[in-house]
């Protein structure tokens, strides 16, 4: 719902990317900021570019200060996962790559590589939801594999535990 817009603004210097989103039913200018995007302005129909820049340039403090942090976290995140650059996942090495996002924490399997997204992406955080996916995975796995063999075999089980 509503119409996004991608600009860039220059604010003491530097080069801050925008996405404005025209949302219908806003009232006001509201402003936030996602390592992803950057800052995300949500405006209501009839706001200017001009009304929108003046709001910006008033709340620029703000900004410079959200972004300096964002940017500082950014750096602490380590690019690569420590232990090793793969992990194995049904016989097949697999990349860990590590995302930040403002949604849920996930693991996603593509192509040969497990992207992590984690709100705050440490190693300790990748860790432990490496950890609970490869054990869902097992499960969701080894079920499978039972039901197909007990069909196979013309066996009944009640309850698989690993």
């Amino acid at each position: 719902m509503g119409e996004w817009i991608s600009t860039q603004w220059v604010l003491q210097g530097k080069n801050i990317p925008c996405a404005i989103r025209v949302h219908p039913r806003s009232k006001r200018i509201r402003l936030s900021l996602r390592p992803d995007t950057g800052l995300v302005a949500t405006v209501a129909p009839g706001c200017t570019r001009g009304m929108l820049f003046r709001f910006v340039l008033r709340h620029q403090a703000w900004v410079l200060r959200h972004i300096e942090r964002m940017e500082q976290t950014a750096a602490t995140i380590p690019k690569r996962w420590p232990y090793g650059s793969t992990l194995p996942y049904q016989a097949e090495e697999h990349e860990v790559v590590l995302q930040p996002t403002s949604l849920k924490a996930q693991v996603i399997r593509q192509e040969r590589q497990l992207i992590v997204h984690l709100r705050q992406p440490t190693i300790e955080a990748a860790r432990r939801l490496l950890k609970r996916w490869y054990w869902t995975e097992a499960l969701r796995l080894c079920h499978w594999h039972a039901m197909d063999w007990g069909m196979q075999l013309g066996v009944r089980w009640r309850r698989l535990r690993i």
